[in-house]
C-alpha cells in the first residue's frame, strides 16, 4: 500500500500529460502510485508505455465520460493512505508531496492540507503565484462558501474522508465540479490547513478570463445550493445565508463582463445588491479588479464595458473607476498574488 495515490485524469492531451507524469516521478517523496484515468482519448494513452517509464504508474482507460466520472474512477481504484489530485494539464512542484505528507503525518487531527501554485502561459512560462494563505492559513466551512482557494493539484487529503462523502464528484456537472467537491469537502472534514508555499503550476490558457455567462452562473449556483442542502450546517454559514448568496451574484456577475454578456452581468448584479447591497457597493471595485487582472493584458476594455454596462442599482459606482485601476495595479505588482482562485 503506498503512501499516496495521485490520480490524473487525461483526454487528448498527450504533451502535456507526459510533463505531468514527469513532475511526479521527480518528487522528492518516491512512496506514491499514480492512476491515470484515460478518458476516451484519440488514440488511447500507451498503457505499456507508461509503465514502462515508471512502474509506479498504471493507466486506465474509459469511455469518454468526462473529469467528475474519470475522477471518481481513480478515487475507486486508489489504495494510498492520502489522496492527491493532478490535471493533466499542470504539474508538480518537486517537494509537494513530500511538504504535504509530512504536515499531515505530524498533524493527526488535520485531515486536508492545501497550498499555493505559480501560475504559468501555455508555454510554461511563470506569470504570477496564486498565494491562498494572504487571507489565513485555517480555511473552514463557512469560509469556503465564498471560495475554496483550492486548485485541484495543491490540496491532499485522507483516503478516509472518502466514506463520510455522500457523493465524490457529482458526474452531472462539468463546470465547477472540483469546487462542488472540495467544498463538500470541508463539510465533512471540518477545516483544511493552507501552508504558505506553493506546491504546483496552473497553466492559464490565452487571454481567457474564466469562464462567464448564464450556464458557469448556473453551475457556481449550483454549487452553493447543495451545499446549502448538507445537513447539520454550522450556525454561522446558516446566518450568512444571504451574503454567501449575493457574493456569487457579484462573481458571476463580473465573469459575465468577461465574455461580453452584460444582459446577464446585470441581472446577476441585480441579484446580488437585492440581497446586500453595502455588500456589493464594498466588494464591486476589487471584483471587477480581479478579472480584470487575472487572465487579460489590457484591463481597459473588460473595466470600461463593464462600468458601461452596470445595473441601474450600481450606476454610482462609475464614478470609482479610478479605484478599480489602482486595485488591478496593486495586484500587478504584486505579481498576481491572490487570495481567491477564478479558474
Amino acid at each position: 500500500m503506498p503512501a499516496v495515490s495521485v490520480i490524473i485524469p487525461t483526454r487528448n492531451r498527450g504533451a502535456y500529460l507526459t510533463e505531468a507524469l514527469q513532475s511526479v516521478c521527480e518528487q522528492t517523496f518516491g512512496d506514491f502510485e499514480v492512476i491515470v484515468v484515460d478518458d476516451g482519448s484519440e488514440p488511447p494513452v500507451d498503457a505499456v508505455g507508461v509503465a514502462h517509464a515508471d512502474p509506479r504508474i498504471r493507466v486506465i482507460r474509459q469511455t469518454h465520460a468526462g473529469r467528475s466520472a474519470a475522477r471518481n474512477r481513480g478515487l475507486a481504484q486508489a489504495t494510498g493512505r492520502y489522496l492527491a489530485f493532478l490535471d493533466d494539464d499542470d504539474t508538480y512542484l518537486p517537494n509537494k508531496l513530500a511538504d504535504q505528507v509530512s504536515f499531515l503525518e505530524t498533524h493527526p487531527g488535520e485531515s486536508v492540507v492545501s497550498a499555493g501554485a505559480i501560475y504559468v502561459d501555455e508555454q510554461g512560462r511563470e506569470l504570477g503565484e496564486f498565494s491562498p494563505w494572504d487571507q489565513g492559513t485555517a480555511l473552514t466551512f463557512a469560509d469556503a462558501l465564498y471560495g475554496t482557494r483550492m486548485i485541484t493539484s495543491t490540496v491532499l487529503f485522507r483516503h478516509g474522508l472518502l466514506d463520510r462523502m455522500d457523493e465524490w464528484f457529482d458526474p452531472e456537472m462539468d463546470l465547477a465540479e472540483d469546487g462542488d467537491f472540495f467544498l463538500r469537502l470541508m463539510y465533512y472534514a471540518g477545516q483544511a490547513t493552507i501552508l504558505p508555499i506553493s506546491v504546483s503550476t496552473y497553466r492559464l490558457r490565452g487571454n481567457d478570463c474564466t469562464g462567464g455567462g448564464s450556464r458557469a452562473s448556473a453551475a457556481y449556483r449550483q454549487v452553493i445550493d447543495k451545499a446549502y442542502r448538507l445537513p447539520g450546517l454550522p450556525e454561522e454559514s446558516l446566518r450568512s445565508r444571504d451574503r454567501v448568496y449575493a457574493h456569487l451574484y457579484l462573481v458571476c456577475g463580473c465573469r459575465a463582463y468577461a465574455v461580453r454578456d452584460a444582459e446577464h452581468a446585470r441581472e446577476q448584479l441585480e441579484a446580488a445588491v437585492e440581497l446586500d447591497a453595502a455588500y456589493v457597493e464594498a466588494e464591486l471595485p476589487e471584483t471587477l479588479a480581479r478579472f480584470a487582472g487575472r487572465r487579460l493584458n489590457d484591463p481597459r476594455p473588460y473595466v470600461d464595458y463593464a462600468m458601461d454596462n452596470l445595473p441601474p442599482a450600481l450606476t454610482a459606482m462609475i464614478s470609482r473607476k479610478k479605484e478599480v485601476y489602482r486595485a488591478f495595479l496593486q495586484r500587478q505588482a504584486t505579481s498576481w498574488k491572490s487570495a481567491t482562485h477564478e479558474g
